[in-house]
């Protein structure tokens, strides 16, 4: 787990603050009778639990998602060692507008949900948070990923080609096929193609490429000294050359001379 603390003077400029980071945590026995001071969103990792909040009781168990707001009473725990969570507990004005967005009331619990994209948010925010100097990036960052959690977990059902979409988010950084797209799309090549870019104008694998490219930009502006070869080998591309080529066309500007 790791903490964020602020100076009393950094609390007025943004909607949403990180205070703690947990990744695939250990997760123990939980009882707060008066709730606990921020807002919390949570995957399951692994092993089952429960949740007991509102006067009812939740089963949860690997790959669940579920949020409790601040000063709610609650108590979670797993039923053995394996029960391990990744959470992001924070707070900020701006969640008041999130929740009635969302209709979101004090606490929830999502099954059947896509948890990729919230995992490998949460993972690479615990890896920059001591590294992060600017305030501004932090937040925006929370801010990104606890609206993005709940884009995914208030979404009732997806359509073919969305679930396509979220496959290409999920593993944007590995080697991706039309046959791997295949396991989540089940029909033909030519219908997967076909449908596609119908729906989003573009190919699957030009969309890849903008996941791709997004993702590499992102942890350029978060780390301008971060080794090009090293980013283009976490997003998916095999040879730099191509990767800076490629950016260059996206962005209008090579990675070397980021923004």
């Amino acid at each position: 787990m790791k903490t964020k603390i602020y100076t009393e003077d950094q609390l007025s400029f943004f909607p949403l603050y990180l205070t703690t980071v947990g990744v695939e945590y250990k997760q123990y026995h939980l009882k707060r009778p008066d709730g606990y001071m921020r807002h919390q969103i949570f995957l399951v990792n692994s092993g089952n639990g429960f949740l007991k909040i509102g006067g009812e009781s939740f089963e949860i168990s690997a790959n669940d998602l579920f949020y409790i707001a601040s000063d709610v009473p609650h108590e979670y725990y797993g039923e053995d060692e394996s029960f391990k969570t990744t959470y992001i507990s924070f707070f900020g004005s701006g969640f008041e507008s999130i929740k009635r967005y969302y209709g979101l009331g004090d606490f929830g619990v999502y099954k059947n949900k896509s948890i990729g994209a919230f995992k490998m948010s949460a993972e690479k925010l615990y890896d920059i948070v001591d590294k992060v100097h600017e305030l501004s990036t932090l937040c925006s960052l929370t801010f990104s990923i606890v609206i993005s959690y709940f884009d995914e977990a208030c979404k009732k059902e997806y359509s073919s080609m969305e679930k396509v979409r979220n496959y290409l988010e999920e593993n944007y950084s590995k080697p991706i096929t039309l046959d791997d797209v295949l396991t989540v799309y089940g029909h033909s090549k030519t219908k997967l193609c076909r449908d596609f870019k119908e729906k989003y104008n573009m190919t699957v694998f030009e969309m890849l490429t903008g996941i791709r490219l997004r993702h590499a930009h992102n942890m350029i502006n978060i780390n301008p000294n971060i080794a090009l070869k090293n980013v283009a080998t976490y997003c998916g591309f095999t040879d730099v050359s191509y990767f800076c080529k490629m950016y260059k066309r996206f962005f209008g500007y090579s990675p070397k001379s980021h923004g």
